[in-house]
């Protein structure tokens, strides 16, 4: 976790959303409220300006790419938004 914030140990960014999206619908559930998932990616952070790539994992992805990781996420967990998905220097990216 960044800036005080919690992050248990897990081997996946999948398993992470996994455990917050079953704490959310058990919280949700119980209290009757609809919680989603808000993610600030920070993408500057893990972006090369030479290569124009991010290092997402083990992976060097384009501005392409990292739009689709964050389609395919926002598929599958119920992500309401996304801050700085892409670096502040990829102008061809925004």
């Amino acid at each position: 976790g960044d800036e005080g914030g919690f992050s248990p140990e897990v081997r996946s960014d999948e398993e992470a959303l996994d455990i917050l999206t079953e704490v959310l619908e058990k919280v949700g559930s119980a209290e009757g409220n609809r919680c989603v998932i808000a993610l600030d990616i920070a993408a500057s952070q893990f972006y090369d300006k030479l290569t124009n790539k991010y290092h997402w994992g083990k992976k060097h992805l384009n501005y392409k790419d990292m739009i689709e990781v964050y389609e395919e996420l926002v598929s599958t967990y119920p992500i309401y938004s996304i801050e700085y998905g892409l670096s502040e220097d990829d102008w061809a990216g925004w």
